[in-house]
């Protein structure tokens, strides 16, 4: 009770040692970062929140400031924790491990500085859920942020604390060894809640942890796509849609989303042997036949010198609202 008591302690900014390069934080955005830390040193949680949430909206998205996003998400989480807004907290401290995993601080043989700082994370989802009184999924968390810190009496303490609350109520899913289960599910469904909102860059990282814990799943890996494609990075998409049809060669998503990063790659006769495939399974699917047609037209159009709409540069992917609906959440 004493250490939930104790004011939550900033996570560090380590040194990153992640195939990601990281740059520093923009100077305005340490700025107000350092009055969210010491807002929540001082137990002005309400405060602490406002301060890390204006702090992340001024973070660009890039891939460059995950590790600051982390840092930030993380301590807006244990701020919001104290302040009794557990539920955001679980999103946070869930976003803040996608993007460590992103930057490889989840890897075997990590930094040590990069694990501690995800441990600590853990622990936060773990209170977390321990306030919603769901214990397995503390349990899970504590577990996990042992992996960093095999002795840390607090994390120790959590887990006999959970596992007792969890036996007392009969949640006897605690300990069944689907811990990665879970998290898959969470990243996920966690993703998904992003892409609804258009906030594509930020699913990725989420969609990225999917596959770590799933290699052979095609789901993420089929979202992570969609993603790509919203972004305007068609060799990621490419990568992923390739890695899918390598195994399933019919999927209807992969086809369609590799069909629109080999048309955007300006690699159309490829992109309309996808796309044709597509129509012959599935002579239904409207959106390819409108992205079949295009290219014909444009080939059309070269073919007479002359330079049609469908051959004018695009400001952004032609993914439509139908086909590039991620997967629904796991029930």
């Amino acid at each position: 009770a004493a250490a939930a008591a104790a004011a939550p302690t900033p996570s560090p900014t380590p040194v990153p040692a992640a195939p990601i390069t990281q740059a520093a934080a923009p100077a305005a955005v340490a700025a107000v970062r350092a009055k969210g830390d010491s807002a929540m040193m001082v137990g002005q949680y309400a405060e602490a929140v406002d301060f890390f949430s204006k702090a992340l909206d001024a973070l660009p998205l890039a891939e460059e400031h995950y590790q600051t996003r982390a840092v930030l998400l993380s301590n807006r989480a244990a701020s919001r924790v104290k302040a009794g807004d557990v539920r955001t907290a679980i999103a946070d401290c869930t976003e803040a491990i996608a993007l460590c995993g992103a930057l490889g601080y989840l890897d075997a043989g990590a930094d040590a500085k990069m694990t501690a700082g995800v441990g600590l994370t853990w622990v936060q989802r773990a209170m977390a859920h321990e306030a919603l009184e769901k214990y397995s999924r503390a349990i899970d968390d504590y577990q996990a942020a042992l992996r960093t810190q095999p002795d840390n009496q607090q994390m120790l303490a959590g887990l006999a604390r959970a596992r007792k609350m969890a036996k007392s109520l009969g949640q006897t899913d605690a300990d069944d060894g689907k811990a990665s289960e879970r998290e898959y599910d969470a990243m996920k469904s966690l993703g998904n809640d992003l892409v609804k909102a258009g906030q594509y860059a930020r699913a990725v990282p989420c969609y990225t942890r999917c596959i770590a814990l799933k290699p052979e799943d095609s789901v993420a890996r089929n979202n992570r796509a969609q993603c790509s494609l919203r972004l305007g990075k068609y060799e990621a998409a490419l990568s992923d849609t390739s890695a899918i049809l390598s195994t399933d060669p019919n999927n209807a998503k992969a086809l369609y989303r590799r069909g629109v990063a080999l048309t955007e790659l300006g690699r159309d006769a490829d992109a309309t042997r996808d796309l044709s495939l597509l129509i012959t399974l599935d002579p239904s699917n409207a959106d390819a036949a409108r992205a079949l047609a295009t290219l014909r037209a444009k080939g059309t159009a070269a073919a007479k010198g002359v330079i049609s709409p469908a051959a004018a540069p695009k400001a952004a992917p032609t993914v439509s609202p139908s086909s590039s609906a991620p997967a629904p959440a796991p029930a």
